[in-house]
């Protein structure tokens, strides 16, 4: 089996798994161009590959993903770097190789304007909205049943920040930074 870079090579691009809701790691700029942290990372690193193949002038192509398709995309071969925050659980490892930390994130919570709502435990049986193959996902699953929440599963953070912003959950969990982005 060939390797990530002899496919590169091969390929003479590296292409970069990106998503738009994930602000300020991964998001589109007002012209639609990829743009954040993570994606200027990756835009260096793709530089670092075309001087280590000798190709300078590498390609670098993007490809738009959603948090649910980039295990996939990368197993098979159709992105060769996730330009996203994935956070290095043990789940993820299974997936994805890592590279050094670039930034920690806790999972918060963020609801509406609601006196009543001052802890999680204020949540529950309440629905609380989160993004699929995100670490809150699998935070807030593991004490779904203690907390009495309803954990819906939406295939983005957008999707799941328009639950709440709907009306339908109470709360929508993600990663700090991130959720500061959106917000």
């Amino acid at each position: 089996a060939d390797s990530v870079l002899d496919r590169i090579a091969q390929r003479q691009a590296i292409v970069l798994g990106y998503t738009v809701s994930s602000p300020p790691m991964s998001y589109l700029s007002p012209d639609g161009t990829p743009i954040g942290y993570t994606v200027d990372i990756c835009r260096a690193i793709a530089g670092r590959i075309g001087a280590k193949l000798g190709n300078p002038a590498l390609g670098v192509r993007f490809l738009r993903m959603e948090l649910d398709t980039r295990a996939g995309l990368i197993r098979e071969g159709s992105v060769d770097l996730l330009c996203n925050g994935t956070s290095n659980t043990a789940e993820h490892r299974e997936a994805f190789e890592f590279g050094p930390t670039i930034y920690v994130a806790e999972t918060r919570l963020v609801t509406k304007a609601d006196p009543s709502v001052q802890s999680i435990a204020d949540l529950a049986d309440a629905k609380v909205a989160v993004s699929v193959g995100s670490t809150a996902e699998s935070t807030l699953q593991s004490i779904a049943y203690e907390r009495g929440l309803d954990v819906v599963v939406a295939r983005s953070n957008d999707a799941a920040f328009d639950q709440l912003l709907l009306g339908w959950a109470k709360a929508f969990a993600l990663d700090d930074v991130v959720l500061g982005g959106l917000i």
